[in-house]
């Protein structure tokens, strides 16, 4: 058996049975309201929802919704991942344009 043949069949047999532990579902650009201090090209902000389920030793189950404005400038909901349904219930919630006011709200907080 070649060399590569070998590496081939080790890296199926390390990820049979895995199951994914991190879940993107919106990895987008949503209009800001004129209230922003920054954004992205053309009023945008970044939308990013996703939830990492734990396997390793000493991590920690989530569901996040981060709203970026570039800058280091990001609005963060986070819970548990037993609080899923509530997280997108929250993600319905948020009209466009998004304000800064309406996501302190729902429940964000500004996370430098």
């Amino acid at each position: 058996m070649h060399e590569q043949d070998g590496l081939k069949a080790a890296s199926k047999i390390r990820g049979a049975g895995k199951r994914p532990r991190d879940f993107v579902y919106v990895d987008e650009f949503w209009r800001a309201d004129e209230s922003w201090p920054h954004y992205f090209f053309d009023n945008q902000l970044w939308v990013y929802v996703d939830t990492y389920n734990a396997e390793l030793v000493g991590d920690e189950d989530y569901c996040r919704i981060i709203i970026d404005a570039g800058e280091n400038y990001r609005w963060l909901y986070q819970r548990d991942l037993q609080e899923r349904e509530q997280v997108f219930e929250v993600l319905q919630n948020i009209a466009r344009p998004v304000s800064e006011n309406q996501l302190k709200n729902l429940g964000f907080t500004l996370d430098r």
